[in-house]
């Protein structure tokens, strides 16, 4: 499936689910205002008012935070906008009044100080949620594949050995236990750019199964590509990758850089 209509997949996907959930929400308003037109006693219709009033109206504003989320994830790793995102993000941390979203938006957070340049500040963010991320095996291969990134991005061996230490580790559990939420194909090539290993890291990268990467993925990788070209000495393909990296991610630091 290429990124296009997988896009247009994940959009039609969360299109049907608002439409599930209002034809939900509809049914309930139903029933409630059944139940409050045969009620005897104005005490009972006035309670049944209220009971309609706060649910339904806590689970409409929960979609709204919900569409608003998405809306801003959307903005960050398909249209490749970390300013946008970051505005995004703020209202819908301010909206956000009971912090539902709170873990999501710190994963969030992630990707976006380093769509920003602000690689140092990223790792000690890592640093001050680490129980967070510790909190499940997806969350935790999150915060090691980020380590590796910035292993690279920092220019930081040790940080990448104590990442890929911990990426090993998830490798080497049942599959079934974790979301496949990156290549291992990328993960060991960007292992083999740090070591130096250049031609082994292009035959690793240039393997990525690329149409499962959405448009922040492929700018990252593209970059990679082109950096690992320039260190082996094969300037003749930076171009190439780079002009692929300026396609949609023009607007993120790595390609500023």
């Amino acid at each position: 499936m290429n990124t296009s209509i997988k896009s247009l997949f994940i959009k039609g996907y969360y299109g049907w689910k608002v439409v599930f959930n209002i034809l939900i929400y509809l049914a309930f308003f139903a029933y409630v205002l059944y139940l409050i037109i045969q009620a005897s006693h104005i005490s009972t219709k006035i309670l049944y008012s209220l009971i309609l009033i706060i649910i339904l109206g806590t689970c409409l504003y929960y979609e709204y935070l919900k569409q608003l989320y998405h809306k801003t994830v959307g903005i960050l790793i398909n249209d490749c906008d970390p300013i946008k995102a970051r505005h995004s993000s703020e209202l819908l941390r301010k909206r956000d009044l009971f912090n539902g979203f709170k873990g999501s938006l710190t994963i969030f957070n992630v990707l976006l100080l380093m769509d920003e340049g602000k690689y140092d500040e990223c790792r000690q963010y890592l640093i001050d949620n680490d129980k967070f991320f510790r909190a499940s095996i997806d969350n935790i291969f999150i915060k090691f594949h980020t380590e590796l990134q910035l292993a690279w991005l920092l220019d930081n061996p040790s940080l990448g050995e104590s990442a890929m230490t911990g990426l090993n580790k998830i490798r080497n559990t049942n599959q079934k236990k974790y979301s496949p939420l990156f290549s291992w194909d990328e993960i060991d090539g960007l292992n083999c750019y740090i070591k130096s290993r250049y031609s082994k890291a292009l035959s690793y990268l240039n393997h990525v199964d690329t149409s499962k990467l959405n448009a922040r993925e492929q700018t990252y990788l593209n970059v990679l590509i082109a950096d690992t070209y320039r260190e082996s000495g094969k300037t003749n393909e930076i171009g190439t990758y780079l002009q692929k990296a300026r396609m949609n991610g023009n607007k993120l630091a790595i390609v500023k850089k």
